[in-house]
């Protein structure tokens, strides 16, 4: 080999190298880019989650306010049924004498 052909040989070797290592930079910067998009993405999510949803506690304690509402609910409908129970008792003992 002469010292030409060796020099042409080494100038596309490392033309060939550097469009290489070239293009893993631009795909580095491209998924770097994409990554710090899907962070800031997931950031946001954690930031509303935080904002928008209930705690256990805040949750246990609505729940509890709820059966107690029903309950109470429940007690008053037996008494109102009890009273209309007792008032047709009332009326069906009259139109039996």
């Amino acid at each position: 080999m002469d010292a030409e052909f060796q020099r042409l040989l080494m100038f596309s070797i490392e033309g060939l190298l550097s469009a290489f290592s070239t293009v893993i930079w631009f795909s580095y910067r491209d998924q770097k880019a994409k990554n710090e998009a899907t962070q800031r993405a997931l950031d946001e999510y954690k930031l509303h989650v935080a904002e928008s949803y209930v705690t256990q506690n805040v949750l246990s304690k609505a729940v509890e306010g709820i059966a107690k509402s029903l309950e109470s609910f429940s007690q008053s409908m037996d008494k109102k049924l009890d009273r209309i129970e007792y008032k047709l008792d009332g009326k069906q003992d009259k139109g039996q004498s």
